[in-house]
Parts: structure tokens; sequence; C-alpha cells
């Protein structure tokens, strides 16, 4: 391992389950000598990506808080889903949850979500946490949209569906193409609906796809048609708004500035 490897390999060793490490139980779980452990611990606690604790523990650092900040201050679709996933789900009359999702390595992560009230329904879908790309209407809507070269390398780097199951996926994406949605009923949630549309900007390089969730005992044939037109409508006005700042950032602009898809938010 050279390079960045050896530092993301420490990174990820922080989960939920175990958000705090010595350099003895990292040296266990890499099979890595402790001497080199120490050297780059200590490099990345000078940076600010981990912090020690007492009885010499480490945990992340607060540089993440600090790239965070950065990220939702310039990320396009970021920005974007601050400006107007509220007012999609202020828009839908039943409990609901709007997700802005993106394609991230072999998965899909939720950048920003919004509610409009208490919600009926938990959603798994929850911001910076990695998900499958195959379940939910919120994957499949930007795994609909890639291209056809890549969808096959992620499908083959996931390997979970097998000859028969990856036959009905890629007919079950064809079907969604036609269709311009993705419907999905308890495939992430039990008891959920996702309703979600793909969402990109090629010269960002940005798939994602914009989502809606509610409980499916709240759902009726009437939600269900104003659920997709507004988010076909609020779909449009992310991929405008994040041309406008594409545009901006090639005109050499450092932040987007008054977006003429404001008087909509």
């Amino acid at each position: 391992m050279s390079g960045i490897t050896r530092y993301t390999r420490i990174l990820d060793l922080f989960t939920e389950d175990q958000g705090i490490w010595t350099i003895m139980q990292m040296s266990e779980a890499l099979g890595t000598s402790t001497s080199t452990l120490y050297r780059l611990v200590r490099e990345m606690v000078d940076t600010g990506f981990l912090e020690s604790t007492v009885d010499a523990q480490f945990r992340l650092g607060p540089a993440f808080v600090n790239y965070d900040r950065r990220m939702r201050m310039t990320d396009p679709l970021i920005q974007s889903g601050t400006k107007f996933l509220q007012p999609l789900v202020g828009h839908v009359d039943i409990p609901a949850t709007a997700i802005l999702a993106r394609l991230f390595g072999n998965t899909v992560m939720c950048v920003d979500d919004s509610r409009n009230a208490s919600p009926r329904i938990n959603t798994s879908f929850e911001r910076g946490k990695p998900m499958p790309l195959t379940r939910g209407a919120t994957s499949q809507a930007i795994m609909a949209s890639v291209e056809s070269r890549r969808l096959k390398r992620l499908l083959d780097a996931e390997g979970s569906l097998d000859a028969a199951a990856r036959k009905a996926f890629s007919k079950k994406l064809g079907q969604l193409r036609r269709d311009g949605y993705a419907i999905a009923f308890g495939e992430v949630d039990k008891g959920a609906v996702g309703f979600a549309v793909p969402v990109s900007n090629r010269g960002l390089g940005i798939e994602a796809s914009l989502s809606v969730i509610v409980a499916e005992r709240d759902l009726t044939e009437q939600h269900r048609g104003r659920i997709l037109a507004l988010l076909a409508t609020h779909a449009n006005l992310i991929e405008t708004f994040m041309e406008d700042v594409r545009v901006e950032m090639s005109n050499g602009l450092t932040a987007p500035q008054q977006s003429k898809t404001t008087k909509f938010s």
C-alpha cells in the first residue's frame, strides 16, 4: 500500500459501531506494524483528520467538519438541495421526506434531505450513508441515467445480482428510462414508497436523483400524480441551477451568483 490508500484504510476503520481506536487495535485490524501506524496517525493528527483522546485512543478529527462546510458552500448539487428540497417537500400534503442522492464510487449516497413533518416512517437514506446500487427508487433513478459501459462495470463490482436478477434489473431500468421516473414499494424500508427521477449535469460530472419517500398507508392515486409532477418540476429547476453554476465556474467565478431560478424557490 502506498500514497493516500494507507490513510484511507485507517479512516475506514472509524464506523458508527466503533468510533474510537488505539494503535494496537488498528495494527491488528489492518495487519500493519505499530511503528508504521504511529507515524501515519501522527501525521493525521497534525492535519486534523484524527484527534487523540485519553488513554492513547483516536477518533475522527475536526478537519472533516471544515471540509463538510466547504462542500456545502461550493458543491452545486448540495447547494441545489439547500435551495429546492424544502419547497418541494412543502408542496406534498402528506408526511414526506425529500432526498437528493448521487453516485459515489460503487454506492449511492444521500447528500441532502428535507422533511415536511414528523415522518410516519423513517428512511434508511441519511446524508453521508452509502446505500446499495440496485434497491430502491432513489438508486434506480441514478442507475438508469448511467451510460451502458459504466453501468456494466458498476454491476460487475457490486456483484449482488445473479444472471437472472441482472437481466430483470436491466429490463426494469429500461422501463424507467421510458417512464422518466422510478417507483419502489418497500425495497429499502418496509412500508415506505419511494418516487424518484434522475438529475444530472454531464459538464459537472454529476449523476444523481431526486426522491420523495412517503408511508404506503398515506398514499393515494391523487398523491402519486402530485408527487411525480413535483419531482419533474423540481428536477428541472435543480438541473437549470447546476448549469448556471457550471457556466459561472467556467467563466472564472468561484461561487454561484444570483441564479435566474431564484424566483422559483
